[in-house]
C-alpha cells in the first residue's frame, strides 16, 4: 500500500468517481483513527466542491463501505464502556459523529437535487433517501452507545426525510426495485 494522503486540511483528492476509486486504493484502512480523519476532510470537501448530483453519488456509494468500516471500528473505542467516557473514548466519538454528519451532509445535497428537479438524480431519489435516513440512524445508535440524548435537530432530520420519502412515491419504487443504483 502506498503511503496515507494528506489528512483533512487537504483539498479534494478526486473530481469523480474514478479518482475516488484510484484514491481510495491508495489509502491505508488499517490506521482507523487517521484514514477516519482523511475520510471527514474528503467528504468535507467534496460537500463544497460543485459537481453533478449523479457524479456525487457515484463518488458516495464508493466511500460508503470504507466510512462504515471505520465507524465501526472506532466504536469499539468507547461502546459499552462506563461512564464518564475518557479524553480518548469522547475524541473518538466525536471524530465518528463528524464523520456521519459529513457523509450525511453530501447525501442530503444529492437529495436537495432531486427535490429542485434535477433529473440525473431522480431515478436513484428512493436510494439517496434511504441513505439519508440510515445514515440518521448510524447517527442515533452512536449517541446511545454513549448513553446521550440525540439532538432534537437529527430526529427531525430523520422524520422529514421519511415523510418526504413517502410523500413522494419513493417507498413504493424501493419496494420494486426502480430506485436501485447500477
Amino acid at each position: 500500500m502506498n503511503a496515507q494522503p494528506l489528512g483533512s486540511g487537504s483539498p479534494l483528492q478526486f473530481t469523480d468517481s474514478a479518482g475516488c476509486r484510484r484514491w481510495l486504493d491508495q489509502l491505508n484502512l488499517t490506521n482507523v483513527q487517521l484514514t477516519q480523519q482523511v475520510l471527514s476532510g474528503q467528504l468535507a470537501g467534496l460537500a463544497a466542491a460543485s459537481l453533478p448530483p449523479l457524479e456525487r453519488l457515484r463518488i458516495l456509494e464508493i466511500l460508503r463501505e470504507p466510512v462504515r468500516y471505520v465507524q465501526t471500528e472506532s466504536a469499539k473505542r468507547y461502546a459499552g464502556r462506563p461512564l464518564p467516557l475518557d479524553a480518548g473514548e469522547t475524541a473518538a466519538w466525536n471524530n465518528v459523529m463528524t464523520l456521519w454528519q459529513e457523509l450525511s451532509r453530501n447525501y442530503q445535497q444529492c437529495l436537495k437535487s432531486y427535490r429542485e428537479g434535477e433529473l440525473s438524480i431522480a431515478p436513484h431519489a428512493a436510494l439517496v433517501t434511504m441513505r439519508c435516513i440510515r445514515l440518521a440512524g448510524f447517527a442515533l445508535l452512536d449517541y446511545y452507545r454513549v448513553y446521550r440524548r440525540p439532538p432534537g435537530a437529527l430526529w427531525r432530520t430523520v422524520l422529514l426525510v421519511n415523510f418526504a420519502f413517502v410523500a413522494a412515491g419513493l417507498f413504493f419504487s424501493m419496494l420494486l426495485g426502480l430506485g436501485a443504483f447500477g
